[in-house]
């Protein structure tokens, strides 16, 4: 066989599309190995199966319509059983080959890929080259065939009609959407495989070794590579925030013996016979009865079975348990944990539109929140259970986060602690063993901002930026005068107007940002209760409705007096979530022993205005303390250590709070009365 150039290149594209696409429109890593872990390992992903089933069907069809793309099937010797092994144990360990690694890692310029993938292309260069030899002919170059790319372009015309549906799709369910872009993306994948002469593992072999040099692998592999990081930029500036390993949420990159010594198993195995888990599917769609292509997938199988216990048998148990924090307990583990007295459930998750798929947040109907941090790789235990026997089943979005977060409690006395997975990846399986409805929230485009210490005031206070993702405005809510620019970046990077901005009340313990970013903003108009005493371009009423985006959004203003006679929350049933200021918060409330306030009074509008409202509506306060991002009404409702007591009770706990005096209150106060200038 030649190495024909443009026809690798032509391959690269297919490939590159594939992956990039399936970023932007799935926001998924297109990783051929990751895809059958899941059917090996589980959980079985209707996503991930859907992706196999394009690989081995793209096989099948090109096996039809270019049957010179492939070579006789690798025979069934102890080498082939060898190298699958070798294959499936890296792989698992090192989580990714040359598709997951190679190309989407690399475009997310994550650490662990620029690690993994120069360690298994150097181990599968001196593999290939020790079993080859280092003298041969090069292979032949020749140009491509017109009816090679004559098909190519069929196919290419065709898979891009076959990109519409995911139009319609969008608004149907949307396991049923990623199960279609799936599919389309495992089938482009096995087109370029083909096309780009990745199927013939003499090929792969020539390219890694000098013997019968193939220049095919990597005219193809930088070509998918340059268009997948091109697109993984383009999902990026599209809010995409998976196109990047360095977004607020992804995962730290731990660099670790684990992913080295499997990036080094893949390249040994991928060395000694040229396949690697992709072009083995297509080669399997492409000659389904060859018995060393199913010889070699059976043992890829057993090696990524055996990876884990052979790791944690042959490491020591410290370097073990540490080596792989995204490791999801089993179903049965989830729910013999759930079924213990006092099992809490935790979601770590912070309320930004990364968290969210297609402007959708799920969340387990009992969870409580406590939000990991991706920068100090810490969480605040005060909202965790006092006892730290306790079961603690953590969940995130993708697992990940939560197995952090397993090793960090363990280090601090908790005995009981499970990775229950995440709501993109487990929702079927360890999540559904919670035993929990699981409730989607369409909050579309919704960010939450924290006031933290320097540079911010340290008020401890949730800044909300609500935003329209159709008339491109937005609102902001109880800003902080410190923190004006850091908001105004944020709005800016969603390409967001501000309209309004909103208080909740005239606030005690910062200064109102409202003022500074009229200042800054033509148009932004400010808003607050007219029982409030403070100015404002609009004064609100009990009852009242604030429209916005064009009279299509509504915000409910509701009356929820006793912090202060001003105090309102604001209520959008559409994304079924209420801002309540100081009235309620997490566990707590708004103390009553100043600026008029009256336990009595809030008492009675929390319980007549709030807890009157849909139980599964998300409560977002304007301050926290323990690093929660959200509650319930159901939670409030029961247990709120204040406000689910008798009124009398309330009564009784309130007046006996001795609280200091506010730090900011003389100089917050006089400044909010005057809308912060």
């Amino acid at each position: 066989m030649a190495f024909v150039p443009l026809q690798a290149a032509v391959g690269g594209l297919f490939i590159g599309c594939a992956s990039g696409l399936y970023m932007l429109f799935a926001r998924r890593v297109a990783g051929n190995s990751g895809a059958l872990k899941a059917l090996v390992l589980g959980p079985r992903d209707p996503s991930k199966l859907s992706y196999l089933a394009g690989l081995v069907g793209g096989g099948a069809l090109m096996a039809a319509a270019l049957p010179s793309a492939f070579e006789a099937s690798p025979p069934s010797t102890p080498l082939v059983a060898l190298a699958g092994l070798a294959v499936g144990c890296g792989t698992a360990l090192g989580n990714g080959c040359t598709s997951g690694h190679g190309l989407s890692g690399l475009s997310r310029l994550s650490k662990r890929s620029l690690v993994a993938v120069p360690t298994f292309m150097a181990v599968a260069i001196v593999t290939a080259t020790l079993r080859n030899g280092t003298r041969g002919p090069i292979v032949p170059v020749a140009a491509a065939e017109p009816a090679v790319l004559a098909l190519a372009a069929q196919i290419g015309g065709g898979l891009a009609v076959a990109l519409l549906p995911l139009a319609v799709l969008s608004r149907a369910d949307r396991t049923l959407k990623e199960a279609y872009a799936a599919l389309w993306t495992g089938t482009c994948f096995a087109v370029g495989l083909a096309i780009g002469g990745m199927t013939r593992p003499s090929a792969v072999v020539g390219a890694l070794s000098p013997a019968r040099f193939d220049g095919t692998l990597w005219v193809l592999f930088m070509t998918a590579l340059a268009v997948t990081f091109s697109l993984y930029r383009l999902a990026g500036r599209l809010g995409v925030a998976e196109a990047s390993a360095f977004s607020d949420t992804a995962a730290p990159q731990a660099v670790d013996l684990r992913l080295i010594v499997g990036a080094a198993l893949f390249g040994t195995g991928w060395g000694l016979i040229g396949v690697c888990p992709g072009p083995h599917l297509v080669g399997l769609g492409a000659a389904p009865f060859a018995p060393g292509l199913w010889l070699l997938l059976l043992n890829v199988a057993l090696g990524m079975r055996l990876a884990a216990p052979a790791w944690a048998a042959l490491c020591p148990s410290r370097l073990a348990s540490r080596a792989r924090p995204d490791a999801v307990s089993t179903v049965d583990e989830v729910r013999s944990a759930v079924a213990r007295p006092g099992a809490t459930t935790v979601d770590l998750r912070p309320l930004v539109p990364s968290e969210m798929r297609e402007g959708g947040f799920t969340r387990a109907a009992h969870a409580i929140s406590a939000v990991w941090d991706t920068e100090s790789h810490t969480m605040s235990l005060a909202a965790l259970p006092a006892d730290r026997s306790s079961p603690l089943i953590l969940y995130c979005r993708t697992g990940r986060r939560a197995g952090l977060a397993k090793a960090f409690l363990e280090a601090h006395s908790y005995s009981h602690v499970l990775n229950a997975g995440g709501v993109d990846t487990h929702a079927p399986t360890t999540l559904a063993a919670l035993g929990q409805p699981l409730h989607r929230h369409e909050l579309g485009v919704l960010v939450q901002l924290f006031d933290g210490l320097a540079p911010g005031g340290g008020s401890s206070t949730y800044t909300y930026i609500l935003g329209d993702t159709a008339s491109k405005e937005c609102i902001i809510i109880d800003p902080v005068l410190e923190q004006v620019d850091r908001d105004l970046k944020a709005i800016d990077a969603l390409g967001l107007t501000p309209t309004l901005a909103v208080n909740t009340h005239c606030h005690a313990d910062h200064i109102t940002g409202t003022g500074a970013m009229k200042r800054r903003l033509a148009g932004l108009s400010s808003l607050i209760s007219k029982a409030s005493g403070a100015k404002a371009d609009r004064h609100l009423k009990p009852g009242e409705a604030v429209r916005w985006a064009g009279g299509r959004r509504t915000l409910a203003a509701l009356a929820t007096p006793g912090h202060t006679p001003g105090c309102m929350s604001f209520f959008d049933d559409s994304i079924g979530c209420v801002f309540t200021g100081d009235a309620l918060l997490i566990g707590s409330c708004g103390r009553t022993d100043f600026q008029q306030g009256n336990p009595e009074v809030l008492y009675d509008s929390v319980h007549a205005k709030l807890f009157s409202l849909p139980e599964t509506t998300l409560v977002l306060p304007a301050h926290d303390y323990k690093g929660r991002a959200y509650s319930t009404i159901a939670a409030e409702k029961s247990s709120n250590p204040r406000l689910s007591k008798s009124k009398a009770e309330f009564l009784e706990i309130m007046r006996n709070l001795e609280l200091p005096y506010p730090k900011k209150i003389d100089t917050a106060l006089p400044a909010n009365l005057v809308c912060g200038l």
